[in-house]
């Protein structure tokens, strides 16, 4: 069952970017890489432009470079002085980055062409990575630290702002084993052990004053949704401290602004390995099978139409290595039951989420339905993963 506002997965605390700085959480070491990487992009795009203004190529894109060399060099400048101005003060840590990161199964061929073209066309905006005349243009810029047959930086000028876009040929953590171990989801421990690289893209400055923090996550966001592909196996947002596994839906919703959201509930229903010799868990299963009787009063009294639904969870696959899924239920004929599958099977291939299921009552495990006030009734196994056993959802 995927209820809103589930706990959301925070491995937030097992980050170690190899290189300070790059969608890394706030600490001392990424406010000052945070500086420095807008003074090294600043200083290119200045010198770029100058030496370009020399030559007599007085082009929009020359001018542009100038001056936006010149704001950043003046955002770090700014940016050092308010550090320098907390230290003293102290009055704690800058926050993070604004980023989103996709973890990737293997690091991906980069050609700039049709990737700058697919790029374009999503924002809506025409890029030249050729450095010819353009207000709008992605280009590669070195990064002090990541040599070229470790990875790409582009920095991404578009009207909005400008963002720094890193495809990095390494595993995201430094011990991904460590981040797994922390991790209960056995879907999210499978998609954070196949990754092999990872693409992210920053917020550098952003042309307007400063956005509403879900503006500046609504355009990268967009950017993500470009660069979204079959190989990416999660979603990261490193300022939340949040990881969701990577699904093909999630690709509409990046595009549609929608980028915090996603974080607000796991991508699909969490898999999570439950001993059955659990005490407290055997203790849910008898209650819920004790009860059963209640459910069915309650289905048969129900009135047609919209209404609270009637839920019961119940275990699919061979014994030995069974999934325990929710089910909607649509019809009670005696000890049969028929209804839909609200989970997304982890590992049962000729399963899905919405097709019709048929149980018997004996096999029912637990189950959830209003009572008679309109209040949660049942979901004992519930109760039991959250750390409360011996309640119900109504008293969580």
């Amino acid at each position: 069952m995927k209820q809103r506002g589930a706990p959301r997965i925070d491995v937030g605390r097992f980050h170690r970017s190899s290189w300070p700085g790059m969608s890394a959480p706030a600490n001392s070491s990424s406010s000052s890489w945070t500086r420095w990487l807008y003074l090294l992009g600043g200083a290119y795009f200045l010198t770029r432009g100058l030496l370009e203004l020399s030559r007599s190529a007085a082009g929009l894109l020359s001018i542009g470079q100038v001056i936006l060399g010149a704001g950043l060099i003046a955002a770090g400048v700014l940016l050092w002085k308010k550090q320098r101005a907390a230290a003293k003060e102290e009055e704690g840590e800058d926050k993070p980055l604004r980023s989103l990161v996709f973890l990737l199964e293997q690091p991906r061929k980069i050609e700039p062409g049709p990737w700058v073209e697919q790029l374009g066309n999503a924002l809506g905006v025409k890029l030249n990575a050729e450095g010819e005349e353009s207000t709008t243009f992605i280009m590669p810029i070195p990064h002090p630290m990541i040599p070229p047959e470790r990875g790409d930086t582009f920095m991404l000028q578009i009207p909005e702002g400008a963002f720094w876009i890193f495809h990095v040929h390494q595993p995201y953590f430094t011990d991904p084993a460590e981040v797994i171990e922390g991790i209960e989801d056995r879907r999210l421990q499978e998609a954070v052990a196949r990754h092999r690289a990872w693409f992210s893209v920053d917020l550098v400055h952003w042309s307007s004053p400063a956005p509403e923090r879900e503006g500046g996550y609504a355009m990268i966001g967009k950017i993500m949704a470009a660069l979204a592909g079959p190989d990416v196996c999660a979603l990261i947002a490193p300022e939340l401290n949040r990881c969701n596994e990577f699904d093909p839906s999630l690709i509409e919703r990046l595009r549609n602004g929608e980028a915090l959201a996603i974080f607000e509930n796991p991508t699909h229903s969490p898999v999570l390995n439950i001993s059955g010799d659990d005490p407290d868990l055997q203790k849910a299963v008898a209650e819920a099978k004790r009860r059963w009787p209640e459910f069915t009063a309650a289905f048969a009294r129900r009135q047609r139409g919209e209404g609270p639904p009637f839920i019961v969870k119940a275990p699919f696959g061979e014994e030995g290595n069974s999934e325990f899924m929710w089910v909607q239920v649509t019809r009670i004929d005696g000890d049969t039951v028929t209804g839909q599958l609200a989970n997304q099977p982890h590992k049962i291939d000729d399963l899905h989420e919405g097709q019709e299921v048929q149980l018997q009552a004996e096999e029912i495990v637990d189950w959830v339905c209003a009572d008679a006030s309109g209040k949660p009734l049942g979901g004992w196994t519930q109760a039991v993963l959250s750390g409360q056993p011996g309640k119900h959802l109504g008293e969580l």
